[in-house]
Parts: C-alpha cells; sequence; structure tokens
C-alpha cells in the first residue's frame, strides 16, 4: 500500500527490540498496529470518495456527450451590422475616405509601457 516491503518492516522491528524494552514491546506493537488500521482505513476512505467524484465527473460527461446542440436560425437580420448610436449610423452614410496614416488610429493603439518588466531570475538583464 505505501511501498514497505518486508525487508524495511523488518529493519522497523529491529529498530524497535534495540531502542524498546522487551516489556513494553506488546503495548508498542499494539499501538502501532491501531494506527495501522486508523492509516489505511483513511485512505480507504480518501479512495473510495475520489472514485465516486471520478464516476459523477463521467456520469456527466456521458450526459453532455448525449445530448444534442441546439442550432438556432440565422436570419439576414442577425447578420447585418447595428450601429450603436444615432451619430454613428448617420456616419456610416458619408463615404470614407483614405488617410495617410496605415494602421489603427492612435486611440485604438495600446500605450507603451511606462516601466520596463522586472528581470527574470537567473536571465542576464538586458536594455
Amino acid at each position: 500500500m505505501f511501498g514497505i516491503g518486508l525487508s524495511e518492516i523488518a529493519v522497523i522491528a529491529l529498530v524497535a527490540i534495540i531502542f524498546i524494552k522487551p516489556e513494553d514491546l506488546p503495548a508498542f506493537f499494539r499501538k502501532a498496529g491501531k494506527l495501522y488500521a486508523k492509516v489505511k482505513k483513511a485512505y480507504d476512505e480518501v479512495n473510495q470518495v475520489k472514485d465516486q467524484v471520478m464516476h459523477e465527473i463521467d456520469a456527466a460527461a456521458k450526459l453532455d456527450d448525449d445530448k444534442p446542440l441546439e442550432a438556432k436560425p440565422a436570419t439576414t437580420s442577425d447578420m447585418a451590422p447595428k450601429p450603436a448610436t444615432e451619430a454613428a449610423a448617420g456616419a456610416e452614410a458619408a463615404p470614407l475616405e483614405p488617410t495617410a496614416a496605415a494602421g489603427p488610429p492612435a486611440a485604438a493603439r495600446p500605450a507603451p509601457p511606462t516601466h520596463p518588466a522586472p528581470p527574470i531570475r537567473g536571465m542576464p538583464n538586458r536594455p
């Protein structure tokens, strides 16, 4: 269960025999056995809860897979762009003239950072 083999248990028993009085050995091993039983019970309970949760997740995933997707039919009015305001509707009617500047307007561009990013630990600091 925990990866403890017979040789490890033998070493633990020898250490216990050396450091514990022979009169106290039966009480020590009784307590160790009860502790082992409690740990094993808790381990089994955790595994049982994990298995139950995994089963519930699998069942929910199966229900989601079995449910057909409902598609809403698209209409031309749904696809047409809608102006945000009345002014935008008026501006839409005027023909657009090409501008000399390429790219998005200045308001749409992100502002440059005001300070450099902090250096990453272990990386050389480059300007």
